[in-house]
């Protein structure tokens, strides 16, 4: 894949992201005050997931050589935390349906 490709696909998965998240954020609104409580700071470390590959992809754009290469990688470990972030906060909602 190069690097216009990467780029694409990078940008789409952080707009997926931001969409899963006003997801989730609907479902949130509908449970109770304590099952709210519960979920609101998963719901924190997915923005800051999902922040921090944004400006990882903006620093992809610039890079270099093996810069981009490094960016590149830690793109790729911001999304696998991002997934597994995402299935710790659906497993919880799971619990509270």
């Amino acid at each position: 894949m190069n690097r216009e490709e990467f780029q694409a696909m990078a940008k789409k998965r952080i707009d997926e992201m931001y969409d899963t998240i006003e997801e989730l954020e609907k479902k949130r609104d509908n449970l109770s005050e304590t099952a709210k409580s519960k979920v609101n700071e998963q719901l924190e470390n997915l923005k800051a997931k999902r922040s921090e590959m944004a400006d990882r992809l903006e620093k992809l754009k610039g890079a270099s050589g093996d810069s981009w290469e490094e960016i590149k990688k830690a793109f790729n470990e911001s999304s696998d935390s991002f997934k597994t972030h995402l299935a710790n906060i659906k497993a919880r909602f799971a619990e509270m349906d």
